[in-house]
């Protein structure tokens, strides 16, 4: 069951949750920023890597324990649970294109997600905590990567990254069906079956299946916004 969190429902409780995730972001960014030698920020991020992983596993087995963990709900298809997997992967072994799919679609999702969390696997003191760690993490290894480990992003990266979104909607739409036709209950991944439910100004349309193509188009945007941030900050490699 889907809860979400907004300003309208519990101000305090919602300010916190961003002011904090984006000091534990901060602090990190800061304290791998000015460690000596290049190979003290590499070894910080594997450890980043490995502590995602760490964080990964704890989170299935507690749903798994708890009896929790389904098919319907718990594969990390949706975008952030793709950035996650990435974000583990590239934090131990470097790969120029996962580092911009994290930038262009892990950075805006992040951010999204954090500003307006959907729990989509529901919510108790545990899941809370982890939601933001994961997203925060999400955002956090793209800004690593770029400012303390210096890399940039290459120029026309967004048109490969919005191709591969557009074969990962294509693929996770045929899961969805999959699923269905194999437990008889439509999971909905990457929000393709129903609107998500969250307090978004963004999200303007929600009748199936026409806020689909309209999530796509503002994807794009949101894609080339961040594109041309990193143009401005001079972190795209011509």
């Amino acid at each position: 069951m889907s809860e979400i969190l907004s300003y309208a429902i519990n101000p305090e409780l919602y300010i916190k949750t961003i002011l904090y995730t984006v000091i534990f972001i901060s602090t990190i960014l800061l304290f791998g920023y000015f460690l000596p030698k290049k190979e003290n920020k590499i070894l910080l991020s594997k450890i980043i890597g490995l502590f995602l992983i760490f964080r990964f596993l704890s989170y299935h087995s507690y749903e798994i324990i708890l009896g929790n963990w389904t098919v319907i709900s718990h594969l990390p298809l949706h975008l952030c649970g793709i950035s996650g997997i990435l974000s583990m992967i590239v934090m131990l072994n470097y790969n120029q294109k996962i580092f911009e799919f994290l930038v262009l679609v892990g950075i805006p999702t992040a951010i999204h997600s954090i500003l307006s969390p959907e729990f989509t696997t529901g919510i108790d003191d545990y899941k809370f905590y982890d939601f933001y760690l994961a997203h925060g993490a999400i955002l956090l290894v793209p800004l690593f990567l770029t400012i303390v480990l210096k890399h940039k992003i290459n120029i026309g990266s967004w048109k490969y990254t919005f191709n591969r979104i557009l074969v990962i909607i294509f693929v996770i739409g045929l899961l969805n069906i999959l699923i269905h036709k194999i437990f008889g209950e439509w999971s909905n991944y990457l929000f393709l079956c129903k609107a998500p439910i969250v307090d978004n100004p963004l999200l303007l349309v929600t009748d199936w299946p026409y806020y689909i193509p309209f999530l796509i188009f503002l994807g794009f945007l949101h894609m080339l916004f961040v594109y041309h941030i990193f143009k401005i900050f001079k972190r795209v490699q011509l």
